[in-house]
């Protein structure tokens, strides 16, 4: 299925199914956007911003008009500790990161069973951590990249 001709709707939502199911939910809050409303600040996931580009594609095709869409899905890990744990901190996100990732790459082209995604793969990554008053601040980001066919 595809909204206003693209799939990347679809493909948000099965990624906050896939790292829902991922994730202990005692410790790590999964969500589809950064939420405006109170939540714990220890350890969360915020799937985001799509970036991307369509072209024609005429073969294969799957109906007249039929166009190739590739984008990105930025997914945030962010992990807060209070205290002077920097690195413990720092490793805690990318062990979230790693988790994540890895439940992309294990589900394979299966992954996204929906519409006419090809693949989607974890692909660009950067991590920072910053100290402040009362604790360190890690956040790792990496992007999705997907390839679909509408």
């Amino acid at each position: 299925m595809t909204v206003n001709n693209t799939t990347a709707p679809a493909v948000l939502a099965r990624l906050q199914t896939l790292f829902t199911a991922a994730t202990d939910p005692a410790k790590t809050e999964v969500w589809g956007n950064r939420p405006n409303e109170e939540h714990q600040l220890a350890e969360n996931v915020y799937i985001g911003d799509v970036r991307g580009e369509r072209q024609y594609r005429t073969l294969p095709a799957i109906a007249p008009n039929s166009r190739e869409e590739r984008y990105i899905v930025t997914v945030e890990v962010e992990v807060y500790r209070q205290g002077t744990d920097g690195a413990g901190t720092e490793a805690r996100a990318w062990e979230i990161g790693g988790q994540l990732e890895t439940t992309i790459a294990e589900q394979g082209p299966k992954a996204f069973t929906v519409g006419h995604v090809d693949w989607g793969i974890a692909t660009q990554f950067t991590m920072t951590c910053q100290g402040a008053e009362d604790g360190f601040l890690a956040k790792y980001t990496f992007g999705v990249s997907v390839t679909a066919r509408i």
